[in-house]
């Protein structure tokens, strides 16, 4: 904790040598004279970890001006602060290949997307953002690996972007267990999570005839709980033509399953056919992890409404929100910390306070003035 209020910088996760390289590499510090990457990294993280509600907070509390911030995050490449989070994630992995943290059980990886509203200007700019009238927003998709806590992969679109075309997007790697909601439902994305060796659970989106069928076949009755029905799922002719593959070729596993509690009968599809059939139904219930996401990282990181008027400084500020939680999880690993993030994060602001307030208590000693202080607080543009 200490090592963490001493620093909080992006080379405490990023090697300063790695950071430099990118930097050099996008190119984001041609030309700037005001505000280097760096520092800017630095500026926008110390936003997140105390909950700056929005770029006048900022500014504010670091002394450096609105437009110099803004303009910084309208002209900087969005691709820098990707890579930075794909390297972010690698350190991460490799810290916890190094540590042998890492669980034996197959890690399991939750996609979904969550909408972020945004400056209302922007619904008559960018049409595929529109909401209403007034209100304007963009989806941000994330992969959230629910073994390790960590989000793997996410992307940023438009609030209209069907979360089945983003899902294809993904790197999948081979291994693991991907779980989508029924959003996802495409055969073109379940043969792409095969191909790469990795295994998927869904849930089929209503009980259409095919299903009515499988349920009077199976002898399914309204009171029967757990594992009803584990056997063979074939898709249909359209979705085969849809996906370009002659059909009856290819089939997956249809697990039928009523929840104890709410009654609920629901319809998984998987390409594993090794895991017990509860196992299926308890991965798809862990699918709720990434939902637990998105609200912590609207509640602690403010990315619920972000103001920005820029599209490109939109997600940039979402990108550094994932690179926070990230940063964030590599200090717990690093400080073997056992709790929520919400615990450590908690843990680091009180931390700083202190550190602050002793700051302050001390130079006001020194200078009996508190005038002369303050500014020394700040970061220097």
């Amino acid at each position: 904790m200490q090592n963490f209020a001493k620093g909080l910088a992006v080379t405490q996760l990023i090697p300063k040598k790695r950071l430099n390289e990118l930097i050099k590499k996008w190119q984001v510090d041609k030309g700037v004279t005001k505000l280097s990457t760096e520092k800017l990294l630095d500026i926008l993280i110390r936003g997140f970890i105390f909950q700056k509600q929005t770029l006048r907070d900022i500014t504010d509390s670091y002394g450096v001006p609105k437009s110099t911030i803004d303009d910084a995050l309208r002209k900087r490449s969005y691709g820098f602060f990707e890579e930075l989070c794909s390297v972010a994630i690698k350190e991460l992995v490799a810290l916890v290949n190094e540590r042998k943290l890492r669980q034996e059980m197959r890690e399991l990886i939750a996609i979904d997307s969550s909408v972020c509203l945004v400056h209302g200007s922007m619904a008559e700019r960018f049409i595929s953002t529109k909401i209403d009238r007034k209100v304007a927003g963009i989806k941000f998709h994330a992969a959230w690996n629910s073994t390790c806590e960590w989000i793997e992969d996410f992307r940023v679109t438009g609030y209209r972007r069907h979360d089945g075309s983003v899902g294809k997007e993904f790197s999948f790697s081979r291994g693991k267990t991907y779980v989508f909601d029924r959003a996802y439902i495409d055969l073109s994305l379940w043969l792409q999570v095969q191909k790469a060796e990795a295994h998927f659970v869904t849930r089929l989106k209503k009980i259409g005839s095919r299903l009515k069928f499988v349920h009077a076949y199976s002898g399914i009755d309204s009171e029967s709980v757990g594992i009803l029905y584990d056997g063979r799922w074939t898709p249909s002719q359209e979705a085969c033509r849809r996906a370009k593959i002659e059909a009856k070729t290819v089939f997956f596993r249809h697990i039928i399953y009523r929840d104890p509690v709410s009654k609920k009968l629901f319809d998984f599809i998987t390409s594993d056919f090794e895991c017990p059939a509860i196992e299926v139904a308890n991965m798809y219930r862990r699918r709720w992890s990434v939902e637990l996401l998105f609200r912590w990282l609207k509640g602690h990181f403010n990315v619920r409404r972000i103001s920005f008027k820029n599209l490109n400084a939109i997600k940039i500020q979402i990108a550094l929100a994932v690179f926070v939680q990230l940063l964030l999880k590599y200090q717990m690993l690093k400080d073997n910390f056992v709790g929520s993030s919400w615990d450590y994060l908690r843990s680091v602001r009180n931390t700083l306070d202190r550190l602050f307030f002793k700051i302050l208590t001390e130079s006001a000693n020194e200078t009996g003035s508190m005038s002369n202080v303050l500014p020394a607080l700040r970061l220097e543009p």
